[in-house]
């Protein structure tokens, strides 16, 4: 109790100096467990400026150099002493919880060690790339890491390819990996940025609030020259999550549970496209969103859905494979005609780069107020011939 109460006592602090006088409502009544609760909700956080706080304004500080500035994935979620108000709750559950989602090569390395750490390998490869991430796992790892295999934590009874599991599946494979809801889960891929950010999206879509991507992935932990495994894993240990979300029991101890908002379904996402309500935006490369260029799946058109817009997920990523800078990834989605400050549905060929994007727009210095991936993405849509398909520029 008195660890929750000075946790409160934090936090109103913090929400009092950031907000404006006007603004500040009365925070000590929302403890840090109802905040983390709504955020398991998704909804959010306005606050109402009924009530005044008994302080006086605050002179604001002075700006710090741009070196000293922080980046704003480790600020938290508060993005702006004007603008905190209309952040959403998940936002202050991170800032209450400590948990960035996005670290460093630096940050892991000096938490190799703790014991509520879990390092998976979640690479994934294109078909056509002829990889096989089990035995590139196999080969080297980062120390300690366990192997995350995209297609068999899925409901593989779709047809379409890695779809989210159900809650049983999901919370199985957890179980598997030694994760509980306490669990700093750490995400990492052989490419870079690819694939991981795809189950950094899927913890946060079962309510994992813990969860944070390695920004340069393996080729950046290898580069600055950190700890490698290179002893082959158990076949067993490999495939352990996998077959057990294949065959879940009836009572696992995960508590997962689905946050659809995190999630945009087809019937979902033809319906936006007469309300407008979110833009939908495409990690796909400009040949395939305007259908010039073939889509790696036989007998699958490309095009784009209408009214999307064309955000390849590589523009978002520097020369080195790390994400750009928050001012940079704003400049990429304005320049894509991509409104944040609206509600964002990300899409692509199955749901992996368009993770790459929502990741992304979690960097902002003011994110969206709500982001969504299309699980089936264009794989989907563009296989429904009932569905309107476009070609050409967005």
């Amino acid at each position: 109790k008195l660890a929750f109460r000075l946790r409160d006592f934090v936090l109103t602090g913090m929400l009092q100096s950031l907000a404006p006088r006007s603004s500040v409502p009365l925070l000590a009544r929302h403890s840090c467990r109802g905040l983390a609760s709504c955020a398991a909700s998704g909804r959010t956080f306005h606050v109402r400026p009924t009530f005044r706080a008994s302080i006086k304004p605050r002179t604001p500080p002075p700006a710090l150099p741009a070196a000293q500035r922080v980046r704003a994935s480790d600020r938290r979620g508060v993005t702006s002493r004007q603008g905190f108000a209309f952040q959403t709750l998940r936002q202050v559950a991170v800032m209450a919880s400590g948990s960035p989602s996005l670290v460093s090569t630096s940050w892991l390395k000096a938490r190799l060690d703790d014991q509520d750490l879990r390092i998976l390998d979640a690479s994934w490869h294109m078909p056509n790339t002829n990889r096989n991430p089990i035995a590139e796992f196999k080969e080297e790892r980062i120390k300690g890491a366990r192997f995350f295999e995209v297609d068999a934590v899925a409901d593989t009874s779709s047809g379409l390819p890695h779809m989210l599991p159900t809650e049983a599946s999901f919370a199985a494979a957890a179980d598997a990996l030694g994760i509980t809801p306490d669990t700093q889960v750490v995400l990492y891929d052989k490419a870079g940025v690819f694939s991981a950010p795809r189950v950094w999206w899927t913890f946060r879509a079962f309510g994992h609030t813990r969860v944070a991507v390695l920004d340069g992935g393996f080729p950046a932990w290898s580069v600055d020259g950190l700890p490698i495994d290179r002893d082959a894993p158990s076949d067993q240990d490999v495939a352990a999550p996998g077959l057990a979300a294949k065959d879940p029991p009836s009572s696992p101890s995960y508590p997962a549970k689905l946050n659809e908002r995190w999630v945009r379904h087809k019937q979902q996402v033809a319906a936006n496209m007469d309300s407008g309500e979110a833009v939908v935006m495409d990690a796909r490369s400009p040949g395939r969103f305007q259908g010039t260029a073939p889509e790696p799946r036989p007998g699958l058109p490309s095009g784009h859905i209408p009214g999307s817009r064309n955000v390849p997920f590589a523009s978002v990523l520097s020369p080195d494979g790390r994400y750009l800078k928050p001012e940079e990834l704003q400049r990429v989605f304005s320049d894509a005609g991509v409104d944040t400050t609206r509600p964002i549905i990300a899409s692509c060929g199955t749901g992996v780069t368009a993770s790459v994007l929502a990741l992304a727009l979690e960097q902002l210095e003011h994110p969206p107020p709500a982001v969504a991936v299309y699980d089936g993405s264009w794989t989907e849509w563009g296989a429904d011939s009932t569905l309107p398909r476009a070609e050409g520029p967005a």
